[in-house]
């Protein structure tokens, strides 16, 4: 069977992906710093098994230094889990692990280009202790195809495990790590919930150096929150400056005077660091707002759904179809949608205080019907809130062609002549 993605039908492909692993075999434990295990074995590409103790399990520079030729390495290693009573469960921890942990970062590629998102992996009231680096799919192969990034991927990931209610597994497994080459993550594109269109945008803008967010419709009001949250901050700092030029002013005036004036000088003391103690409440709360939106700046990176594009049915003549329970959502599927958040290229860019974006990019195909002009409108005043918004098309070959949209209207060529003829 052919291991080619169709782009027509966008549809991932039956094959097990772990068919299409052939690079590096290794043990899923070695990469797992929380492994208390005492012995481990590792396979190597000539077949050896390099027997390790605990001592070389904690060092983890030496056993990896097989995939030590690009400074990124990251690994998709939870299964598609399926509970025992339960058929299907969607959870945040289920999104979760449609992302690749980051095991080894060297240098600021992560960090300045504004990839990865912090996710908690448990909540012991300590962020530091229990969080991990998490990349998207679109990150991933785009890092791997700039020879930045190691991708990896357990063999465990690639199939459905049984749990009990509890939770716990029912059989334990030594799981396989191997490597994914660039034709390998194009496999996982579809079953990541990405097309390889929306794909092809997401590229254009970053090598356009852009900075690229999923979108998430509930992401602009934490924005205009967080927004008037520094506004605020930034007013209270100059007011604060304000009065420490004022009170060094008055203490200037105060050491000038004469000596039988020292008992007004310590009352005066008295009531500055009284007003000190009253402003710390309030600085307190506002360091926990900030941290709270910033936390739900996180939280909605993390949990934005994979970018689509709408597949309009070219069939439609305009006649009312007859069953519009069964069509409603593909009129709801017909229509534009915001797919991606762009930033303009800065090296100091944080995913956890962005700001507002600077344009919006919706996507569609080069070779379907046209959009139509009514939904991009709507489009611009219902979901944009004054964000410019751009729509990138792509063709059969990849292409990526994109425009620059507005609601309101351009004056007509027939007045601009004629204004041009009065001068």
């Amino acid at each position: 069977m052919s291991s080619e993605i169709n782009n027509n039908e966008g549809k991932p492909t039956s094959e097990d992906p772990s068919k299409f692993i052939t690079e590096y075999d290794a043990n899923e434990r070695m990469l797992d710093s929380r492994s208390t295990n005492t012995n481990a074995n590792i396979n190597i590409d000539d077949g050896k098994k390099l027997a390790t103790n605990k001592d070389t399990i904690n060092n983890k520079e030496d056993e990896l230094s097989v995939f030590h030729d690009r400074p990124i390495v990251c690994i998709l290693e939870e299964p598609l889990r399926r509970s025992s009573t339960v058929s299907t469960t969607t959870t945040t921890k289920r999104r979760r692990c449609r992302m690749f942990r980051v095991i080894r970062s060297k240098g600021k590629a992560l960090a300045s280009g504004g990839f990865g998102v912090t996710v908690v992996t448990s909540s012991n009231g300590k962020e530091s202790d229990t969080s991990a680096e998490y990349l998207f799919m679109e990150e991933v192969l785009f890092l791997h195809e700039r020879g930045l990034a190691r991708v990896l991927m357990s063999t465990s990931a690639t199939r459905e495990e049984e749990i009990d209610d509890v939770g716990q597994n029912k059989d334990i497994i030594n799981d396989i790590v191997t490597s994914l080459d660039t034709s390998q993550l194009y496999q996982l594109l579809p079953i990541m919930g990405i097309s390889l269109a929306v794909y092809r945008v997401y590229s254009h803008l970053r090598q356009q150096d852009f900075r690229v967010l999923r979108h998430d419709p509930n992401r602009y009001g934490i924005l205009c929150r967080q927004q008037k949250h520094q506004e605020d901050k930034r007013i209270r700092q100059q007011e604060y400056q304000k009065d420490q030029q004022q009170q060094q002013q008055e203490q200037q005036q105060q050491q000038q005077q004469q000596q039988h004036q020292q008992l007004k000088e310590e009352e005066g003391e008295k009531d500055c660091n009284t007003e000190q103690n009253s402003d710390s409440l309030p600085h307190k709360t506002n360091r926990k707002q900030s941290l709270r939106l910033r936390h739900q700046v996180r939280d909605s990176i993390q949990n934005a759904e994979p970018p689509s594009i709408p597949f309009p049915d070219g069939n439609n003549n305009g006649e009312d179809n007859k069953d519009d329970d069964s069509n409603s959502h593909k009129h709801d599927d017909d229509k534009i949608r915001l797919c991606w958040d762009a930033y303009n290229p800065n090296s100091n860019f944080g995913k956890t205080h962005p700001g507002k974006p600077n344009f919006y990019v919706a996507a569609t195909y080069y070779n379907v019907p046209t959009v139509r002009f009514s939904d991009l409108k709507a489009l611009i005043r219902e979901q944009c809130n004054g964000i410019p918004l751009k729509v990138a098309t792509v063709s059969d070959s990849g292409t990526v062609v994109m425009f620059g949209v507005t609601d309101y209207g351009i004056p007509p060529l027939v007045k601009a002549a004629q204004s041009e003829n009065n001068n």
